[in-house]
């Protein structure tokens, strides 16, 4: 006994959202504006060079951003759309994930929290991590925690009670979205910090290395995401279907023919969703590769 509490796995920011230029220009900005916003953000300490947004910024900051001359018109005429893109970008993938089942605040929660999240159908898995428990020297392998919360469609009130329906086994899922997307999340905090440490020792060939490596882990995980919720979405078919030829009446050999048919369905976009989901790791790993291979071949740029 240490009589020290858990330490939990910090999350990195990434996992829930970062604002770019080009989710900026997908809500209606123009890509001069897009740029100026991120610039504005950035001198005024309101995000990182990266796009991780202030937790606690608010609209009135946002508002008050000094614009250069060239965007100021534009930005007074989509001052609202360029506010709602800052201010969710904080937690963008969870909106993806959710839409907008949660208010604002519990979302920031959620973030605040570090915790991760996963849906099946309508249900809810959230899942937190503690550090290596138990570990003799840093560096060995060790066991660690994980504490889940499911909620239950029909379970998410505020109260948490379940009138209209029993609660499901396994509601949620288990996870299966967050295992890539918290791998590559990890791997762009690390890149970002690659980042800051270039920066820092005037090694400007560092620093374009490491956003590079930014941008390809980002849009891995932005093509991989919609995969990844028809895995889990054929899983969610496959089961209900499952589950209803378990408690089907022997006699009913209609309804038996149609979940079946359901079920070799789902089956099948799964087995389709997976496929296309190791294709596009391969290839991007391929372009990591290349990217590695680039940064190792040519002489360094760093200063002193």
């Amino acid at each position: 006994m240490t009589g020290r509490g858990f330490s939990f796995l910090e999350i990195p920011r990434s996992y829930y959202g970062l604002l770019s230029a080009d989710s900026l220009i997908h809500c209606g900005c123009s890509p001069q504006l897009a740029t100026d916003v991120l610039e504005a953000l950035l001198e005024e300490g309101l995000s990182t060079s990266c796009g991780v947004v202030d937790l606690n910024i608010t609209l009135q900051q946002i508002d008050s951003l000094q614009m250069a001359e060239r965007s100021r018109a534009e930005f007074e005429d989509k001052r609202g759309l360029v506010g709602r893109a800052v201010l969710e970008s904080r937690y963008a993938n969870l909106v993806g994930l959710l839409g907008s089942s949660l208010s604002t605040e519990r979302y920031l929660q959620i973030v605040r929290n570090r915790i991760l999240v996963d849906v099946q159908g309508r249900d809810v898995l959230y899942q937190i991590f503690t550090c290596s428990v138990l570990q003799r020297r840093p560096g060995e392998e060790a066991p660690f925690l994980e504490f889940i919360q499911r909620v239950c469609h029909g379970c998410d009130k505020d109260d948490g009670a379940c009138p209209t329906e029993p609660v499901k086994a396994g509601c949620g899922g288990f996870g299966i979205r967050n295992f890539l997307t918290l791998f590559l999340s990890i791997e762009i905090s690390t890149a970002i910090t690659q980042i800051t440490a270039s920066s820092e020792r005037g090694d400007s060939r560092g620093e374009r290395h490491a956003r590079d490596k930014v941008g390809l882990l980002t849009r891995q995980m932005n093509q991989s995401n919609p995969i990844l919720n028809e895995i889990s979405d054929a899983m969610d078919r496959e089961g209900r279907a499952t589950d209803g030829l378990l408690t089907l009446s022997l006699h009913n050999d209609q309804q038996r023919r149609l979940l079946e048919r359901e079920a070799e369905s789902a089956r099948e976009r799964k087995r389709d969703a997976t496929g296309r989901l190791q294709s596009l790791s391969d290839d991007f790993a391929r372009q990591m590769q290349e990217l590695e291979a680039g940064f190792s071949g040519a002489p360094s740029s760093a200063v002193g």
